[in-house]
């Protein structure tokens, strides 16, 4: 018996056929989407590399410090380590925010919290 006909009595184009349309419906997603509002990496991430060389450059006396704290810390290169430092200090930055808007929806439990410092009072 051939190949061609052992698939058809057992159901192998069946399979292959429903590979194929995946295949194809893969291809229409990827391919027809226009991808005119995506940039490219690089633009789309200038900014964040414009950043970590100006943080790079500023270092100066600093760098070799920096470096052997990256390398102790685990971090592949300076960039990788200044990245990480970005990204907390973004991390920071928005929870301090989301602080501030939680102390300013409950001004009155807050001060109650702090009037209550003192054990005489």
């Amino acid at each position: 018996m051939s190949l061609d006909l052992l698939k058809e009595r057992f159901g192998g184009i069946k399979s292959t056929d429903k590979k194929e349309k995946d295949k194809q419906k893969l291809n229409e997603m990827f391919i027809s989407k226009p991808m005119g509002d995506i940039k490219s990496f690089k633009a789309q991430y200038q900014d964040e590399l414009a950043e970590k060389d100006k943080i790079i450059e500023n270092l100066k006396g600093r760098r070799a410090y920096e470096e052997k704290r990256a390398s102790k810390l685990g971090f592949s290169s300076l960039y990788a380590y200044i990245e990480d430092k970005i990204l907390k200090k973004k991390f920071f930055e928005e929870s301090e925010v989301i602080q501030n808007k939680i102390e300013k929806d409950n001004p009155e439990k807050i001060k109650k919290e702090k009037k209550s410092s003192c054990s005489c009072c």
